[in-house]
């Protein structure tokens, strides 16, 4: 089995874990202008006014206790596009059912916390692992998860609501 797990940089924090504080700046999401040859602007969202890295969460603590609970682990994340491929320094994944946990850190202190896909994460229609890692996560950190394609926010500590979104935007059956 490889350790190595790809990304498509266009899929950096679209599913990302937020501190609960940028709640209210999120407010709506943006228009989008489409015409039926696409989207006529490309969209560059501000950077949170409270970033993940102000709470201080430890690396460490954070990949504990992800790994306690993870499917599998990736010690080499890439990313790029097409066949153009880099290295993503200071970030690991987390596998779990059909999603993975991407941590990344600056000076063994948590930047960014995102969900993403890969086929090297275990198909499935059950989110056990998934579920259960979202809860501890909802209940140890102060953090909600935005999803930016979706337009969904999703208040970890509230379990229903993570039930919700894995049921309603990825199908999993509970």
């Amino acid at each position: 089995m490889t350790d190595t797990v790809f990304f498509h940089e266009d899929s950096y924090c679209q599913i990302e874990l937020l501190p609960k504080q940028n709640y209210q700046d999120i407010g709506s999401f943006p228009v989008q202008e489409e015409n039926s040859f696409g989207f006529e602007h490309m969209l560059v969202r501000d950077k949170p006014l409270f970033p993940t890295v102000n709470l201080g969460i430890s690396t460490q603590e954070m990949e504990s206790l992800l790994a306690r609970n993870a499917i599998n682990y990736f010690p080499v994340v890439n990313t790029g596009y097409s066949t153009y491929r880099v290295v993503k320094e200071d970030t690991v994944v987390y596998g779990f059912e059909r999603l993975g946990v991407f941590v990344e850190s600056k000076q063994s202190i948590v930047k960014n916390v995102w969900l993403g896909f890969s086929s090297l994460f275990t198909a499935s229609e059950s989110c056990d692992y998934l579920f259960k890692v979202l809860e501890l996560i909802g209940e140890k950190y102060p953090l909600i998860l935005v999803d930016w394609n979706g337009e969904v926010i999703v208040r970890l500590q509230e379990v229903d609501e993570i039930q919700h979104y894995l049921e309603s935007e990825f199908g999993f059956k509970f």
